[in-house]
């Protein structure tokens, strides 16, 4: 596990303890060469990974956690606000909310209903 993927799990794992939710990070083998990855869960359509799901909130709620790569240019900005259209969709599918999580520094964090 690169060092910001260890970063953004510990990131998550501290907004589900905050939240009173649980992680969505899995592991699973991966087919093409057989190695064990850790991923959030996936938001699949029409066979194509769009999102993923970091946290699950005590209620069901989606949660997207962010840090301060979230807006690192435009670039990744524009695939942020995608990826929220897309975790706003799969709660109103899951009949839920979406909260976006900012981890700020010393492990405070801001909760935004989406």
């Amino acid at each position: 596990m690169t060092p910001n993927k260890l970063k953004a799990v510990e990131r998550e794992l501290r907004v589900a303890e905050i939240v009173g939710g649980r992680s969505a990070t899995r592991s699973r083998i991966r087919e093409s060469d057989g190695k064990s990855i850790v991923e959030d869960t996936p938001i699949i359509r029409d066979g194509q990974v769009i999102s993923g799901i970091d946290v699950f909130g005590k209620n069901g709620e989606i949660i997207q956690v962010g840090g301060p790569g979230k807006n690192a240019n435009d670039v990744v900005f524009e695939k942020t606000k995608s990826s929220l259209e897309a975790l706003k969709s799969e709660a109103q599918l899951r009949g839920t909310t979406i909260l976006k999580s900012t981890a700020m520094n010393r492990g405070i964090v801001k909760d935004t209903k989406i």
